[in-house]
């Protein structure tokens, strides 16, 4: 239910003018926390810091070595896309897929994980979410999802188009978010948790 923002933290709220790409699809409430600087009620733990920072640190070497490869454009590396009240830094750009002449160049995202998730599980709808989101932002028709595992660097990729679907999707998302964002601006209460995927049962922080 609405918590008032003076239950949840005494200090003063730091409002962004924008939300995460990275948050694009994922429960309003946390959006909505995050863009007002709202302190989270449950913290990450060290092991999940340390993972953070592992993939991290992995993310950077993985695109130094595409970029040398010839496979990313430099000039696209952590570029800052803008859409609506979305923004973010996507982790490049490649021309080097087949159909490049029919859909165009691909933004590409790279993510790290365990192994097993990489083997065992299907792909995380929310990755699709955020690389679909920079393909909107950049004018284009496709991205490239690249998973990497942590342990063995057992990988996999896909290519994701942004299909009509797709498109009234991401619209009607951010014009939802929009709008609870207004109404958290006068009435100064969250929404309810309205999760899209399994995995925010466990992490909202809000």
């Amino acid at each position: 239910g609405d918590i008032p923002v003076n239950t949840i933290q005494q200090k003063e709220l730091r409002n962004s003018n924008h939300f995460h790409m990275s948050s694009l699809g994922h429960c309003p409430r946390k959006q909505i926390g995050l863009r007002a600087g709202l302190t989270p009620l449950s913290q990450p733990k060290d092991t999940g810091i340390i993972k953070m920072w592992m993939g991290t640190a992995l993310g950077k070497e993985i695109q130094s070595a595409l970029e040398v490869a010839g496979f990313l454009e430099p000039s696209w590396t952590e570029r800052e896309l803008v859409y609506r009240s979305y923004k973010g830094h996507v982790d490049g750009l490649t021309r080097k897929l087949p159909g490049t002449d029919e859909y165009g160049p691909a933004i590409v995202e790279i993510k790290t994980s365990a192994d097993k998730a990489v083997t065992d599980y299907p792909w995380p709808e929310h990755y699709e979410w955020q690389n679909l989101g920079y393909v909107l932002a950049a004018g284009l028709k496709r991205g490239l999802l690249y998973q990497i595992g942590r342990e063995y660097g057992l990988d996999r990729e896909k290519i994701v188009i942004l299909s009509d679907e797709w498109r009234e999707k991401i619209e009607t998302e951010i014009t939802k978010i929009e709008t609870l964002w207004n109404e958290f601006q006068k009435i100064q209460a969250l929404p309810p948790c309205s999760h899209r995927f399994g995995w925010e049962y466990k992490t909202c922080p809000f």
